[in-house]
């Protein structure tokens, strides 16, 4: 279907990488404008990273200034991707960190194997959770399009 130069469409893929193929493109006038993203609330991170890692069988990356640096931990989060395939990233909330989060519900953020810092001598004391997003996708995106002998 042709769609107006300038507009913004919803596409749903039916197939992904390396040949993405795309089902209809439809243009949405009903969201007001807004393109980001469906937030939901959850009573307990450390549930739903339990959850997560279970009954989804994914990898989980906490990202935190005071985790080790991403190339020091790249070669083994790509290895463990190879026979996983699902990968959720955490980010903090503009005023708590993930180790603040886990910690109010008595959790220990140690417990978990990829805690990354994605912008090491990053220069401020946090990263805006909207640079950090498009920041840490971008490396991962990068990476793993540079090097496919990872997945």
């Amino acid at each position: 279907s042709s769609v107006e130069e300038g507009k913004k469409v919803n596409v749903k893929f039916i197939s992904g990488h390396p040949k993405p193929r795309v089902t209809k493109a439809v243009i949405d006038d009903t969201n007001d404008g807004y393109w980001g993203y469906d937030i939901i609330e959850v009573p307990s991170l450390h549930a739903l990273l339990k959850e997560i890692k279970s009954k989804r069988n994914a990898e989980i990356v906490i990202t935190s200034r005071n985790g080790s640096p991403f190339k020091l931990k790249e070669d083994e989060l790509f290895k463990s991707l190879k026979s996983i395939m699902n990968l959720l990233i955490v980010f903090g909330a503009p005023k708590r960190a993930v180790e603040q989060i886990l910690s109010g519900e008595d959790h220990n953020i140690e417990n978990y194997k990829f805690i990354l810092n994605m912008f090491p001598f990053q220069g401020t004391e946090t990263v805006r959770l909207e640079e950090a997003i498009f920041g840490t996708l971008a490396v991962l995106n990068n990476n793993l399009q540079t090097d496919t002998t990872k997945m």
